[in-house]
């Protein structure tokens, strides 16, 4: 999208008529899905004059989705519960260890990437990968995942004397959790 322009909704194969001032105007289709590209000039120019009707038309060619099927196979102890999913570097949704998750793409070569990889756990597939699929295809993506066991620290709070509290608050790395 471009600044200061004014944009409008249009239907697919629908003609719109739009009232504007005489004069010269350029119109552009954006936003354009990435299955699809626009055959020709994009923008286009026009001269409007009184009381004459111009039209202007873009021809639009869209390919059939390719379908990405990415699976995990995740080992050992301590496993991640998901992970996140990029292709061509957009997040396209969590992928559960074990489970499927499915991204529609257009033909091409694509990178897909998992993220979000504990510290335990090792990508031992190669990762990004990088697919092809034409349209219509669906591609299996297969990452696999090998987990070690996590260190376990035990904390005690051991108290003498009057009116001791029941509970303590400990505080270890800022981004710690468990």
């Amino acid at each position: 999208r471009r600044e200061g322009w004014n944009y409008s909704h249009l239907d697919a194969n629908i003609a719109v008529d739009m009232s504007l001032v005489e004069g010269s105007h350029q119109f552009e289709l954006v936003n354009l899905p990435s299955n699809c590209s626009v055959a020709g000039a994009n923008p286009v120019s026009v001269t409007l004059v009184p009381g004459a009707t111009t039209n202007v038309t873009f021809s639009v060619v869209c390919v059939q989705w390719a379908t990405l099927v990415m699976t995990t196979a995740t080992s050992g102890v301590d496993p991640d519960s998901y992970y996140w999913v990029e292709v061509d570097g957009r997040y396209v949704g969590n992928l559960p260890a074990g489970g499927v998750l499915a991204a529609q793409v257009a033909g091409g070569t694509h990178t897909v990437l998992l993220k979000e990889v504990a510290v335990n756990c090792t990508v031992t597939s190669a990762n990004p990968a990088s697919v092809t699929v034409v349209g219509g295809e669906v591609r299996p993506v297969q990452f696999t995942v090998a987990c070690a066991e996590n260190p376990t620290l035990q904390v005690t709070v051991t108290t003498t004397g009057a009116n001791i509290p029941s509970q303590f608050l400990v505080g270890v790395d800022p981004d710690w959790y468990y």
